[in-house]
């Protein structure tokens, strides 16, 4: 949060430590104003607000430091001369710096294999395309020189060159050797790109001489698991180690596609069903095209289950997933359900699932195929951290499709009254809502996002909002994105981005945005110190899968269980090798200074050195029974498989004994300062800063029952209950229950009617 400046404070002094900078978007200028008091004193902590024309990119803002110095970075893909401008309270001051025309950069932008492997046979191949662009334009570039490498196996030709589209084209081939081969295309600038295949053995001889079931049924449950085992031998009889064996069902789901034999020429699999009954056949197959089959029989179980949790977009001081929960009704344990959205073909099987989608109709089927409950898309949002006001307000969706607000800013009359609304989100210190047309209304602070230009508020093909501290951004349907909003906020999109037609992801920092691609890939932009540049090893990947970040941050999940991350070093930008060279992450979680990560084991991980919740205690960290994340500004809380809870950090990082080993909890929320969290019966617990709804007032406590779903704003809670009325906790007007509309109660639906 910014602190108010010196009234005295006048910038005395800016310049520029470089001149004549290359125009590449990655080169920078330094430059420094001095603050001082009216004596001529340099002041300590006044916060300083740069400017840069001619669409330079110029981080701000930045606090003066002992000696009243407060210094940034200025980067451009523009030639010519970039006016920068200081100012603290009504002063100010500006230097001119000069960016040349750029010289051409290539790199390897992307490098991908037309198969994932190759038997070794040396006449089996793989073709490899290496795309050759500009680093700092994007554009691709014609007749460079690729030089082509493999270990093992060999590639041909060694050398090429890229063609009118960038691209430069070789074949790999085997004659003997298994395993993983490297395929290398480098630049004669040292410039790298490498890409992973799998050899595989081209012995025909080898036969799938067994395979076994565990036992002949399976209930559809999701839980219950059949195993089936396989045993492959060669020629003689012997059996075969690194075997590559494929499986497949008519029914349920397999817990692997392939697998390789281990030293007892062994490989196993297990299968699971949510839904289906009848006889499911399990096929194992060998690349020569050996099999087997092996039947069982799935049988039906039904029971009643409810659906509990908030839906909320990730951002900056705010919750990173939503983790929606489904209950036995009986039992109030949690249970595996289907979780499909509207229009998808398939769903994910969950008993927490972290619905990184919340703009979206949410179907929630039982094992059996019925379906439990039809979610709302996200309808009721709190400020994720406010620029021009404190964090003290919420915005919501009635039934009727129009907008109600409390707190710090009113919904004007003329969207309070709409009946197209469909969903929210919140930027610093501004409200915007998706209509059924595809269009876009906003409210709030007019210079943070508030006021949509004219050019965006008339589309009608928006699909997906997302805020940093204040600015938004939003998908369209063709792939491409548009945003709006105060400077130095990522309010402006590089047109190589905006352009784009595979975007399909979006989240928001504090100062930055970042989409992931069709591709596995990711783009960003916005401030280049804290996210707004993607690394180029990085942005040329072509399996990421899942995006979050701390305040100042960006990290991605890897389709293989990794973790890259990008932006603010000590803020979670850069991660240790121990966790980078993990397989086996599968959700992310941020505070404003660090970035934590969920095993498929159910332990945790984190780092970023600012702030102390970056470490994991010890009696934290070797635990094996967390199941989902959430997170303060300063703190990490985690649920156990139990229904206890465990936290780490500053502010609410301490829980109350009481608390923490209880068994009935399912899900959790994070506001900037304390945690609450849903309990199977639908009540709620909190812990942290008592001010900011870490302790529930007397007279608010009978009213939180039958709650089905709990919203953030930076400092107070609000519960949806399942009558369809609101409960509200915290500091301020937005905490405070006298304040929400009396037109909303009984007229929000945590269900889609």
């Amino acid at each position: 949060m910014l602190t108010e400046n010196n009234p005295d404070a006048i910038i005395s002094v800016v310049f520029a430590t470089s001149n004549n900078i290359p125009a590449d978007g990655t080169s920078t200028a330094s430059v420094t104003a001095q603050v001082t008091d009216s004596a001529g004193a340099g002041l300590f902590g006044q916060s300083v607000v740069f400017t840069a024309t001619a669409g330079a990119l110029i981080g701000s803002p930045v606090i003066t430091d002992t000696s009243g110095l407060a210094t940034t970075t200025l980067t451009s893909t523009t030639a010519g001369i970039s006016s920068v401008t200081a100012s603290v309270n009504s002063s100010t001051g500006h230097v001119d710096i000069t960016f040349t025309e750029a010289a051409l950069s290539p790199v390897i932008s992307s490098l991908i294999s037309d198969k994932d492997s190759i038997v070794n046979d040396g006449t089996d191949k793989a073709t490899f395309v290496a795309t050759v662009s500009d680093r700092g334009t994007g554009e691709t570039l014609t007749g460079v020189t690729v030089h082509w490498s493999s270990s093992p196996g060999t590639v041909l030709p060694a050398i090429s060159l890229s063609n009118d589209s960038g691209l430069a084209v070789a074949a790999l081939s085997d004659s003997g050797d298994t395993g993983e081969a490297t395929v290398t295309a480098s630049l004669d600038n040292g410039e790298i790109a490498t890409c992973d295949i799998n050899l595989e053995s081209s012995d025909v001889s080898w036969v799938i001489s067994k395979l076994t079931s565990s036992k002949d049924t399976v209930v559809n449950d999701g839980v219950d698991t059949v195993k089936f085992t396989v045993t492959v031998k060669d020629g003689s009889g012997s059996t075969v180690s690194g075997a590559t064996v494929s499986w497949v069902t008519t029914l349920g789901t397999l817990n692997h596609k392939q697998q390789v034999t281990d030293e007892s020429g062994h490989a196993f699999v297990k299968l699971s069903d949510t839904g289906d009954t009848g006889e499911a056949t399990v096929t194992a197959s060998l690349n020569n095209g050996d099999e087997k089959t092996c039947p069982v029989l799935v049988q039906a179980s039904v029971t009643a289950q409810t659906v509990r949790g908030g839906r909320r977009c990730g951002g900056y001081s705010r919750d990173s997933l939503s983790w929606l929960v489904t209950l036995d009704r009986e039992t109030g344990r949690p249970t595996e359900a289907l979780w499909q959205y509207e229009g998808d073909s398939t769903g994910v099987t969950a008993v927490w699932f972290d619905d990184p989608a919340p703009v979206k109709i949410l179907r929630v089927l039982s094992l059996a195929g019925e379906t439990l409950a039809t979610l709302c898309p996200l309808n009721i949002v709190g400020y994720s951290k406010a620029v021009a006001a404190s964090g003290h307000s919420f915005a919501a969706l009635n039934t009727g499709g129009g907008a109600v607000g409390w707190g710090e800013i009113d919904v004007p009359s003329s969207i309070a009254t709409r009946t197209d609304l469909v969903t929210l989100e919140s930027a610093g210190s501004a409200f915007a809502a998706l209509t059924t047309a595809g269009g876009v209304v906003t409210w709030g602070n007019s210079t943070n996002g508030g006021s949509v230009p004219s050019s965006i508020g008339s589309r009608t093909d928006l699909v997906a909002l997302a805020g940093t501290a204040g600015a938004f951004a939003v998908l369209t349907k063709a792939g491409g994105v548009v945003a709006w909003g105060g400077n130095g906020y990522g309010e402006t999109v590089p047109p190589m981005i905006a352009n784009r037609t595979d975007l399909m992801y979006l989240t928001g920092i504090a100062y930055a945005f970042a989409a992931l691609t069709a591709g596995g890939g990711v783009v960003g932009w916005g401030n280049s110190d804290y996210g707004g540049i993607v690394p180029s090893a990085i942005a040329s990947r072509t399996d990421l899968v899942a995006l979050s970040g701390s305040g100042y941050a960006f990290a991605a999940l890897t389709a293989s269980g990794g973790v890259v991350a990008w932006g603010g070093g000590i803020f979670g930008g850069s991660v240790p090798p121990a966790i980078a060279s993990r397989t086996d992450l599968i959700a992310l979680a941020g505070t404003d200074f660090s970035i934590c990560a969920l095993t498929a084991s159910g332990s945790v991980v984190a780092w970023g050195t600012y702030s102390g919740e970056g470490t994991v205690p010890s009696e934290i960290a070797s635990r094996t029974d967390l199941v989902m994340l959430a997170s303060t500004v300063h703190a990490f809380a985690a649920l156990t498989a139990s229904g206890g809870v465990v936290a780490w950090g500053g502010n609410a990082g301490t829980v109350p004994v009481e608390i923490a080993n209880r068994t009935d909890l399912v899900t959790l929320a994070g506001n900037g300062f304390a945690f609450a969290a849903l309990t199977a019966s639908g009540g709620v617990v909190t812990w942290g800063d008592s001010r900011y709804g870490g302790s529930i007032p007397e007279a608010t406590q009978p009213l939180l029952t039958e709650v089905v779903a709990i919203y953030t704003s930076e400092y107070a809670f609000c519960a949806l209950k399942a009558d369809n009325t609101v409960v509200v906790w915290g500091y301020a007007d937005a905490g405070n229950m006298s304040n929400v509309p009396a037109s909303l109660q009984d007229n929000i639906s945590y269900y889609q009617e």
